[in-house]
């Protein structure tokens, strides 16, 4: 049976590991996103031959990277509004899925 000085120790262990996790979440947050064009050639994990497209290429949201074709970042841009307006009226509900999805398997998205 853990004694209160046990339970005071790992207690303390917790609140430093959640201190080091929010700090970490917040540098991750505060990152700069990266541009480039998508030109390399290589051989993905499967052994499949890839060649980069021109897709222009934006890093630093997460684990995934965001890439399109100029005509497409256009397009983009040219609803800017209507994207802005699809979030506000959309944010509550995409929060809560996000939540549960964290709740679920206990990650970041």
């Amino acid at each position: 049976m853990a004694t209160e000085k046990t339970m005071a120790q790992r207690m303390a262990e917790l609140e430093r590991e959640n201190a080091a996790l929010t700090a970490k979440l917040a540098e991750r947050s505060n990152r700069k996103l990266t541009f480039a064009v998508s030109d390399r050639t290589g051989v993905d994990a499967k052994g499949k031959a890839y060649e980069g497209k021109g897709g222009i290429v934006v890093r630093g949201f997460g684990r995934q990277t965001v890439t399109l074709y100029c005509e497409q970042w256009g397009r983009l841009f040219n609803q800017i509004d209507e994207l802005r307006a699809f979030i506000d009226a959309n944010r509550e509900h995409a929060e809560a899925v996000n939540a549960a999805y964290k709740a679920k398997h206990g990650t970041e998205v």
